[in-house]
């Protein structure tokens, strides 16, 4: 199940007992309610993370002016399908904290607006 969550659509579908587990594409139309072909409005979908996660955000410093502080954000969420406790302890990268404050909000309850 996990090569099939990383293949990034490389494998088209995962086969498991009798089920056949295939990639549903999101897109924009699905997340904010898309028009159906009788002319209502499907709901939008409600994102949700994988369960509860630790969030750190530290920034280092060189003292040099010309030099940018770097921020390292990461994000700890062991429910979720790839988490790998072998792979820097579980722990992946995001590129910056709004991202975390992403994950913290989509409890399922709200959307992408």
């Amino acid at each position: 199940v996990r090569s099939f969550l990383c293949s990034m659509g490389s494998v088209e579908m995962l086969v498991i007992g009798d089920n056949i587990v295939r990639r549903k594409k999101m897109t924009a139309a699905s997340l904010l309610g898309d028009k159906e072909k009788n002319g209502s409005v499907s709901p939008p979908s409600y994102p949700m993370t994988a369960g509860p996660f630790i969030f750190e955000s530290t920034c280092s410093y060189t003292g040099d002016p010309d030099q940018e502080p770097k921020m390292h954000i990461r994000v700890r969420m062991p429910d979720r399908p790839m988490h790998d406790d072998s792979k820097d302890g579980g722990w992946f990268h995001l590129k910056d904290e709004f991202e975390a404050e992403l994950l913290g909000r989509f409890d399922g309850t709200v959307g992408v607006l």
